[in-house]
């Protein structure tokens, strides 16, 4: 055969086979990047830690949509204090529910708070749809806060937004150019959800972080794709819309989940009459469990403050 032609032959085959195998390796990124944003947007099912009776707490079962999208029925708690000074929206972290901090919040209601305490989309006792990675969440914060204004007649000024760890976050988000909102505290925030995106993939996927890392490109695109932007997902940026009040921030400074170094740089981007609390030595979220006499005083000072400025009185 003529050396010309086996040399074609040979060539053309490397070809067809360097295509395929491109085409494969393709697939196989996109399709675990598929897998691994489909598994990080699954919220673990966990048991409510406690119950308003078991507590000793007069509360109402709730039902109420995010603010424009009437295809998710969010559930949760109104639990009223009596003479209230205020009403607080609590929002639970990720793979949590409404009744995780029962406790602390039946501390608020004994300063004088009312309290609508719910369950994010797909988590607790809310419809079970994919979670939206911090970037459809704000819409249920949303819809809570039209519910306290429509249906429990909460007066705009009075409304006040409290989370932890994912749910600092999301009202640190929510809370931006809604004029009944007058104060929003954070334990736990994240500043960017990039930043953070590989050490919970590892966390909520058998992927290694380092893995997860080398996809990082294809879950974003896969995500995007799925209409969730993370990179949108910063309440670093999102805390400059604060011009009207000064946020609340908390933090541990052995939390190993989201280092406080994140609140530090909220805390950069925020505007005067910022309240920053670190507490020494706790975990991730543990400042109430560690002081909690001293986390309730400074949550309760920091909300009257903000319920008696002057630009917020009638």
């Amino acid at each position: 055969m003529n050396p010309d032609l086996i040399r074609k032959l040979i060539t053309k085959r490397r070809i067809i086979i360097g295509t395929v195998t491109l085409a494969a390796l393709a697939v196989l990124y996109v399709g675990m990047s598929w897998y691994i944003v489909a598994q990080a947007l699954k919220a673990d099912v966990v048991e409510f830690a406690y119950h308003p009776d078991e507590l000793g707490l007069t509360y109402e079962d709730v039902e109420f949509h995010p603010r424009g999208d009437e295809s998710i029925t969010l559930r949760g708690w109104w639990l009223p204090a009596d003479d209230a000074v205020g009403s607080i929206i609590w929002v639970h972290g990720l793979d949590e529910n409404r009744a995780e901090q029962l406790p602390m919040l039946r501390d608020l209601i004994n300063e004088g708070f009312s309290i609508l305490a719910f369950d994010l989309r797909g988590h607790g006792q809310s419809d079970i749809v994919p979670l939206g990675a911090g970037y459809k969440e704000p819409a249920d914060v949303r819809g809570a806060i039209d519910f306290l204004l429509e249906e429990k007649n909460v007066a705009s000024g009075k409304v006040l937004l409290m989370g932890r760890s994912f749910g600092a976050a999301i009202v640190l988000i929510a809370g931006v150019g809604e004029p009944a909102v007058v104060g929003v505290y954070a334990d736990s925030p994240f500043a960017s959800l990039e930043d953070l995106m590989i050490g919970e993939i590892e966390m909520r996927t058998p992927f290694p972080g380092w893995f997860a890392s080398m996809l990082r490109p294809g879950i974003v695109k896969v995500a995007d794709l799925r209409g969730i932007k993370l990179d949108e997902v910063r309440p670093e940026v999102a805390v400059a819309g604060y011009t009207d009040f000064g946020i609340g921030l908390a933090h541990c400074r052995a939390d190993e989940r989201i280092p406080f170094q994140h609140s530090v740089r909220i805390r950069f981007n925020s505007g005067p009459g910022i309240w920053f609390n670190l507490y020494p030595r706790c975990g991730h979220t543990e400042a109430y469990d560690d002081f909690a006499e001293q986390y309730v005083s400074t949550v309760t000072d920091y909300f009257i403050e903000r319920l008696e400025s002057p630009e917020v009185q009638p």
